[in-house]
């Protein structure tokens, strides 16, 4: 290269994983080398990050190079599809070898079922996420925080069990979240770690379903053993989230906490009908632990008052998601269903509307329906369908919505229906939970 010239190299490793890219060359001094990670493109450009934009990232690393023959690598590894090398002020000699570091995590995985055509695909492409964004535990996705939050645990978990009877991921997670609650027994949200703007009031409940989730995991042998270990955990933070609740017996959102819910522009109006459902959820799955290891609790009373005083939710023209307010969302029907708060023919004819939504592959709202739940959440949606016996409604959605991710050639499962917005991941563990499902 002369001197003062500039190149770039880019790279398509297929799809989105850990990585780390280096590069050994000769270069003459003072010349500066950008090694960036991107996940996606635009238009058929490469889109990089604006730190201006979402969650402010630029993962970009710089190096200033010294004369003579060196190896240029990053300290942490990064995650991305594309790798982009660009250098700038020439001098380097010719025939530069880059390369690229891929860690996998080593865990004993099952061979795929033969499955039908319009699943077999979808099964692929969500067993490659979820290898792809398991660590030291599970992660969101490689590219963008790549970290550990709580609640993604639960699909990821899920859609791990599909493959693997390894407990290590599940058991890291909850562990790490028994170590990080708070003075007041509330659990953070991005493990290992205390950071306030992302503490979510809803994940302390995915705890609770993770626990739970111990006494059907193959590899689990004990999940007593694991609840004897967590149980002042677990009390501290049920006791503390009772105090919360209002006269009317419904819980608001603790002061300072994020009310996440789901990823979709459902109501967050409180007392919050979908909220409420995930607290009753956890109480109910916590008061059957308590009945399994004899430990005394009154869980099943609170969560038998908590269903009552929920009843105030139902307008005249069905669920609200607050007292008064907008319809309840899709989510919020399938908590209806999986808590038994509603049953019988109120709960097919919720299933009926659950499903027509999920089939209806227009992303944005559609009036006169329920607003759609995101990927993450289409778990629980499958999980009152499944509480219903309605197993082909489940199959149908997947080949639908996830199918269509197949047809469009995507490798992975990206983050949401739409993932336009400037930071919007192409890779994200939590919307693989199909593979559990199939």
């Amino acid at each position: 290269m002369p001197k003062g010239s500039s190149a770039i190299w880019v790279f398509d490793l297929g799809d989105s994983r850990a990585c780390l890219g280096g590069v050994g060359l000769t270069a003459a001094g003072g010349e500066r080398l950008l090694i960036s990670y991107a996940e996606k493109l635009r238009d058929g450009e490469l889109l990089l990050p604006d730190p201006d934009t979402y969650c402010r990232m630029r993962p970009t690393d710089r190096f200033t190079l010294r004369p003579g023959r060196q190896v240029v690598e990053g300290f942490t590894p990064r995650g991305a599809r594309y790798l982009v090398f660009a250098l700038e002020g020439g001098g380097v000699s010719p025939s530069p070898r880059f390369y690229a570091r891929l860690p996998k995590t080593p865990v004993v995985e099952r061979p795929l079922p033969t499955l039908a055509p319009g699943l077999q695909g979808v099964a692929e492409m969500c067993r490659r996420t979820t290898l792809n964004c398991l660590q030291d535990g599970f992660v969101d996705g490689v590219w963008r925080e790549s970290s550990l939050w709580l609640g993604d645990a639960v699909a990821q978990d899920w859609a791990l069990r599909g493959i693997s009877d390894d407990p290590r991921p599940l058991l890291f997670a909850i562990d790490m979240a028994a170590e990080g609650a708070d003075a007041e027994g509330l659990l953070p949200s991005v493990l290992p770690g205390e950071i306030p703007a992302y503490a979510v009031t809803d994940y302390n409940f995915s705890w609770v379903e993770l626990l739970a989730g111990c006494a059907t995991h193959p590899g689990i042998g004990e999940a007593e053993v694991v609840w004897q270990r967590h149980w002042g955990v677990l009390m501290r933070m049920l006791e503390r989230m009772a105090t919360f609740r209002g006269a009317d017996g419904l819980l608001r959102n603790p002061p300072g906490r994020r009310l996440f819910l789901d990823w979709s522009p459902m109501s967050r109006a409180e007392p919050n009908l979908t909220l409420n459902l995930r607290y009753l959820h956890a109480l109910r799955l916590a008061a059957g632990m308590a009945e399994r290891v004899g430990r005394t609790a009154d869980w099943a009373e609170q969560a038998g008052d908590l269903a009552r005083y929920l009843q105030g939710h139902r307008g005249p023209l069905g669920w609200q998601e607050s007292p008064g307010g907008e319809a309840a969302s899709q989510l919020g029907l399938a908590l209806l269903i999986l808590t038994g708060v509603v049953d019988g023919a109120e709960a097919d004819v919720m299933a009926d509307r659950i499903v027509a939504r999920s089939l209806d592959l227009r992303d944005g709202p559609v009036e006169g329906q329920t607003a759609l739940a995101s990927p993450f959440m289409h778990h629980y949606l499958f999980l009152a369908l499944q509480r219903l016996g309605r197993r082909k409604d489940i199959q149908a959605i997947i080949a639908a919505r996830w199918g269509r991710w197949v047809s469009e050639g995507r490798p992975t499962t990206p983050e949401n229906w739409s993932i336009d917005f400037p930071d919007g991941s192409a890779c994200h563990g939590f919307s693989a939970h199909p593979l559990g499902w199939l």
